[in-house]
């Protein structure tokens, strides 16, 4: 009752070829599985693509890491015999498929959607959702591809996929004055190793001490004028991603004038966050004063945050047409300060750049560095580099 012919031809070569495709994805899959899956195939029919699935997902399917696996390598399968024209699928276009995947099977799978696909009306074609084009990747995950993507050609849905991503920091540490007991400490604590020695009568063992290391603190000038909108947003929500992490940020925006937001920051939600600043910055996306707002930052509470002498990161692209004299001095002020005066500047990663605005001149020749912040990948590879950089404050003094 059961033979192979009540099945299309094709469709049963294309089945076995399938199954056969998933054994050399180290599926547990012989003989015996074959003839199951073709006897399951004929009670089931063919009509539905989505029953299909179920069944042999629960035939071959025997461990949690496979679920994934097998329901991107039903896509691709879907995908060819639902395509118009012929409906045979060639050996070349799904072995080399599955080759590729059994080349990268520890790395991320990644699906990206096409758009949809309106094959022949056939008997067999089916017109639910399996029919979406879908095309399996290895490689870049999609993580991977936001973070490389300039923020300017970002649309909002893969801005907010971006913010939800999982992101690794860790605070960047410093060498306090304050020392600890340590067992292998880099000086001696004569006074430690008296007092344990008139215990017992003897030195027994000399008692040491090793630097403490602390936190060091960070401060964000980020430029919200309308020549910095594509990636002053981005911009907070960096800020606002280190703020949830636990790293202690002092937040300032500017356009026309300066304005700290920290406390915009410490929400649990980042949308909430945005509207806040952009509420309390009514020169949101206006005019750029580079000038006004680092000299009020030198002269008012900014000397406040610099008295521990953090990191310093100035987001702009330094389009401004103030006092340069007094820009510089107040500069210089900064970074004599701070451990580094950092640049952060979308603007350098263009070919060809140059600071030719009076701004971006006095930047480029204060700053200690200049990051090309223009995706999120680059701001993640200054915040790890900054991990690793020496821990002392480094000598510094007025350019």
């Amino acid at each position: 009752m059961m033979e192979s012919e009540r099945l299309p031809g094709t469709f049963l070569s294309n089945l076995l070829m399938f199954l056969r495709a998933l054994r050399t994805l180290d599926f547990s899959i012989g003989a015996e599985e074959e003839t199951l899956a073709t006897q399951m195939i004929l009670v089931l029919g063919v009509e539905n693509s989505q029953t299909m699935k179920a069944a042999l997902r629960s035939l071959v399917v025997l461990r949690a890491e496979q679920w994934a696996l097998f329901d991107l390598a039903w896509q691709q399968f879907i995908l060819m015999l639902t395509r118009s024209g012929d409906r045979t699928i060639s050996d070349q276009t799904l072995l080399s498929n599955i080759a590729r995947l059994r080349q990268s099977r520890n790395a991320k799978p990644q699906v990206i959607w096409m758009g949809q696909h309106a094959p022949e009306k056939t008997p067999n074609a089916q017109s639910d959702n399996e029919q979406m084009a879908v095309s399996i990747q290895i490689g870049a995950t999609r993580d991977e591809v936001l973070r490389a993507k300039d923020f300017a050609e970002l649309t909002e849905l893969e801005q907010q996929e971006l913010w939800r991503t999982s992101l690794e920091i860790e605070p960047v540490m410093r060498t306090s004055r304050r020392t600890k007991l340590a067992n292998r400490g880099q000086a001696f604590d004569l006074r430690d190793t008296i007092a344990q020695s008139a215990k017992t009568g003897d030195i027994v063992h000399f008692t040491r001490r090793t630097r403490v290391k602390k936190p060091r603190s960070v401060v964000l000038l980020c430029d919200v004028s309308g020549s910095m909108d594509p990636y002053s947003r981005m911009f907070i929500r960096f800020a606002y991603v280190l703020m949830q992490k636990g790293i202690d940020l002092e937040a300032f925006v500017f356009s026309t004038r300066l304005t700290r937001i920290t406390r915009a920051l410490r929400v649990r939600n980042p949308d909430q966050a945005l509207k806040d600043i952009a509420a309390w910055t009514p020169d949101f996306s206006g005019g750029t004063r580079l000038c006004e707002a680092v000299t009020h930052f030198c002269l008012g509470d900014g000397k406040r945050w610099l008295r521990s002498s953090p990191i310093v990161l100035v987001a702009t692209d330094g389009l401004d047409t103030g006092d340069v004299t007094r820009l510089k001095r107040s500069l210089q002020q900064v970074a004599f300060m701070s451990q580094w005066l950092i640049w952060l500047n979308p603007a350098y990663a263009r070919p060809n750049y140059s600071p030719s605005a009076r701004g971006a001149e006095v930047l480029w020749q204060t700053a200690d560095e200049v990051v090309p912040a223009d995706r999120w990948g680059s701001l993640e590879g200054l915040w790890r580099d900054l991990q690793h950089r020496r821990l002392h404050r480094a000598s510094r003094g007025y350019r």
